[in-house]
C-alpha cells in the first residue's frame, strides 16, 4: 500500500485510489486473484473521466 500511496501523491489530475483487499478476492499482486472485479474498477473509472466530466 506504501508504494500506491506514494505513487497516488505524485499523480497530478484526476485520480482515484482502490486498494484491493482479501475481503474481495483480490489481494494478490495486481490483483490476479480477482481480475475481472480490477477491470471493473478500471472501467467505472475510466467512465467517469472520459463521460462524466
Amino acid at each position: 500500500m506504501n508504494q500506491a500511496k506514494l505513487f497516488y501523491d505524485k499523480v497530478s489530475g484526476p485520480k482515484d485510489i482502490h486498494i484491493f483487499n482479501e475481503e474481495e478476492g483480490a489481494d494478490a499482486h495486481c490483483q490476479v486473484a480477482n481480475s475481472s472485479l480490477m477491470l471493473a474498477v478500471i472501467f467505472d473509472w475510466l467512465e467517469k473521466i472520459f463521460i462524466e466530466y
